[in-house]
């Protein structure tokens, strides 16, 4: 896991709109029993899907904007944690655009006790490291476009008990930004990475 600390260096590495992945060992994603505490509220998202999606597996929501705006109005009515699982597809996020199939940026994670979880993958190397490749149909991608400028981020993390799991990200190479701005949260998992 890496601490908040590590996380805001690893941000200013990312500033430079490189494209950098972030993969996570958790292998057993689905239903309660295979990973998923029983009391998990499940989101499901996929780019692919059709339009007004409700979250569930059969209808998802096309966008992540749109499952964090129902993980809100469920945690007005209850505590129980609540995993927004993102298929692998191009998420297009904008602060200038808008649009039915645009992210409004940022995605500002403000939800507590909250997963964002997307299926990137990355190849390994003979030692079992990632290489930095990502493995073919499994990348979650958010793109911001236009590209990020200033104080300008993809995600917010704002909200004590937030991870962000197998996600990659693009910034575009605007002038500056960030790709993850950390808002004075505590026991918040801004990633984890395999190692």
């Amino acid at each position: 896991m890496i601490r908040i600390v590590t996380c805001l260096s690893l941000v200013l590495l990312l500033v430079s709109g490189t494209l950098w992945a972030v993969s996570h060992i958790w292998t057993s994603i689905g239903p309660a029993g295979a990973g998923i505490p029983a009391n998990t509220t499940i989101l499901f998202v996929d780019a692919a899907a059709a339009a007004n999606g409700d979250g569930s597996s059969e209808h998802p929501f096309m966008r992540i904007t749109d499952a964090l705006d129902r993980a809100r109005a469920i945690r007005r009515d209850s505590a129980v944690p609540i995993d927004i699982q993102v298929g692998p597809g191009v998420y297009v996020g904008s602060y200038t655009n808008t649009g039915s199939t645009i992210e409004l940026l940022p995605i500002r994670l403000d939800v507590s006790h909250l997963k964002l979880i997307g299926t990137t993958k990355m190849e390994k190397d003979e030692g079992g490291l990632p290489t930095g490749v990502i493995k073919e149909n499994s990348n979650t991608l958010l793109l911001a476009d236009p590209p990020l400028e200033g104080m300008q981020s993809i995600l917010a993390l704002s909200s004590p008990n937030v991870k962000v799991e197998n996600l990659s990200f693009n910034a575009g190479s605007g002038h500056g930004g960030w790709v993850v701005r950390v808002d004075q949260v505590q026991d918040t998992s801004p990633w984890s990475t395999t190692t």
